[in-house]
């Protein structure tokens, strides 16, 4: 079952570091590079979401621009979100329910820019 959300803000996103600690050498250098990495995947995201959280507000107080949102939490979470104009945005919900609730399967609704999808489980076990 599919939930459709329509929103005028849009909170920052956790930004993922891809630094990953070195477990070699003198346990000095193996102790500060594991300190470093957490500063790295806890720290800085937080504070780079801090300091973009007023801006994302603002955007969405004065943006013309909305969010849709359509998730589904059956087996495992899935969410789709697209963007499009305020004079839009209901259409392009009311299309999106329609279109999901046939199945999994859609096409962007006119007026519609698709943003993002949380990638579906199972889809990287195809690849091997």
């Amino acid at each position: 079952m599919w939930t459709i959300t329509v929103s005028r803000f849009r909170a920052p996103k956790l930004r993922q570091s891809d630094f990953e600690p070195h477990d070699d050498g003198d346990w000095f250098w193996v102790v500060l590079d594991h300190a470093y990495g957490i500063v790295v995947w806890f720290v800085v995201p937080v504070l780079i979401a801090i300091a973009e959280l007023p801006v994302a507000f603002v955007r969405g107080v004065f943006s013309s621009r909305r969010w849709i949102e359509a998730r589904s939490d059956d087996l495992s979470p899935i969410v789709a979100l697209w963007s499009a104009d305020r004079r839009d945005s209901r259409l392009v919900a009311d299309e999106l329910t329609e279109s999901l609730a046939g199945g999994y399967e859609w096409e962007s609704p006119a007026g519609a820019e698709f943003v993002e999808m949380t990638e579906p489980p199972g889809l990287r076990d195809l690849d091997a």
